[in-house]
Formats: structure tokens, C-alpha cells, sequence
């Protein structure tokens, strides 16, 4: 089972504690209220001064916390996607960590048909192709689809120089569909619709032998 990133229990621990706020702030508006009936009502002011703070506060946990928990749905999705090539002789390796300073790699699949070092994307917003430029509305996200390419370069390093290994298959997964980009090649890396990612893996050509495929799985392992 995939383990689920802190940004998801940040998010649910989020929407919990913004209800929560919300229901102090009334009750500080309604202390507020009675307070200055009684008496002087500067206590009042500190009192809804923090709970401003605090709702802006959790507002930014939970901004924060909304890409994590995007990146683990689409991981999810995508393993999902993979599972009938485990019939078939691949390996779904799941992420695989490059160092601790930078990304992980999110998915890595070995079978006869190669290594794929696979980059998944959960956006959400329309996407579209202008030459070699991939924009998500009207941001240039070429860069985050390119991601694919490092990922790759870094397998083809930890696989040892006497299997022979030409390439590595560099993709980029959206987990949501948009037929407007569908399945690209751009250069050096792919770009595929969660939905054709199993036909895509399937139709590459055939260069890898079984006992190929349990020593790459082991050293990458």
C-alpha cells in the first residue's frame, strides 16, 4: 500500500480544525457582544485579534497542503492504471528517492519493454500545447513536465554499466484526462493520459529478458 504524504493528513487535519475555528470565533463574537452589554468591551478586542490570526492561519495550512495531497491522489490513480502489467511480467518499483534534497521519483516500472522513469502530474485547469510548450491556463509549465527527463538520466546511473541499458524512457503522466494534450513525444520525454499509460508502456519495443528485469528491480530496489 502507498503511504500517504504528510501534506494529506495535513489537509484533513485542516478542514477539522478550520470548523473548529470557525465555531470559537463565534463564540468570540457572541462573548464580545455580551461583554460589552456589561461592561467595557476592550477585552473583546484581543480576543477577536486572535482568532483573526488563527483563521488566517489555518486558511495558509490548508492552501499549503492542497498540492501534497493532489500529488498522492495522482500517484494513486497511476499505480491503479499500472496494476494489470503485473500479470505480465513488470515490476511497479513505486516512487524511488533520487537524495534527500531533491524530488522523489514518482513512479518506476520495469518489464520487458524497459525502464520507465515516470513523472505524474494531478493538475487540475485546461491544459494545452503551444509548439513545444506545455501551458496549464496561462502558465508555462514546461519545466514541471521536463522533470521527467532528470528522473530518467538518474536510473540509467544507478543501473549498472554491464546490462547494457541504451535508454530510459522519460514520462510524464497526467492523472486526469485531457484529450486536448493526449500522448506526445517531445524531444526526449513522453507526455501520457493516465487512461493510455498501460498501452503506451505495452507498445514500446521489447529489449529486456526476465532476468534483465529482476536485476534492474534489484538494484534500484
Amino acid at each position: 500500500m502507498m503511504p500517504k504524504p504528510p501534506g494529506f493528513f495535513v489537509r484533513q487535519w485542516s478542514l477539522s480544525f478550520v470548523a473548529r475555528g470557525l465555531a470559537c470565533c463565534l463564540a468570540t463574537l457572541l462573548l464580545a457582544y455580551a461583554t460589552k452589554r456589561v461592561g467595557p468591551s476592550w477585552p473583546s478586542v484581543p480576543m477577536i485579534a486572535m482568532m483573526t490570526a488563527f483563521l488566517i492561519s489555518e486558511w495558509w495550512y490548508f492552501h499549503r497542503a492542497d498540492r501534497p495531497t493532489d500529488g498522492y491522489v495522482g500517484e494513486v490513480a497511476v499505480a491503479r492504471a499500472l496494476k494489470p502489467l503485473e500479470s505480465e511480467g513488470y515490476r511497479m518499483l513505486g516512487p524511488v528517492r533520487k537524495n534527500p534534497l531533491r524530488h522523489d521519483i514518482d513512479q518506476v516500472v520495469v518489464g520487458p519493454t524497459g525502464l520507465f522513469a515516470i513523472e505524474v502530474k494531478h493538475w487540475n485547469g485546461t491544459m494545452s500545447w503551444r509548439g513545444d510548450k506545455l501551458y496549464l491556463g496561462r502558465w508555462d509549465k514546461t519545466s514541471d513536465v521536463r522533470k521527467c527527463v532528470g528522473h530518467a538520466m538518474h536510473l540509467k546511473k544507478k543501473v549498472s554499466s554491464g546490462l547494457g541499458l541504451p535508454w530510459v524512457e522519460a514520462v510524464t503522466v497526467f492523472s486526469k484526462d485531457f484529450p486536448n494534450v493526449g500522448c506526445r513525444h517531445k524531444k526526449n520525454y513522453w507526455t501520457v493520459p493516465a487512461e493510455d499509460l498501460v498501452g503506451f508502456i505495452r507498445s514500446r519495443q521489447a529489449r529486456l529478458t526476465e532476468e534483465e528485469c529482476a536485476w534492474i528491480a534489484s538494484e534500484l530496489g
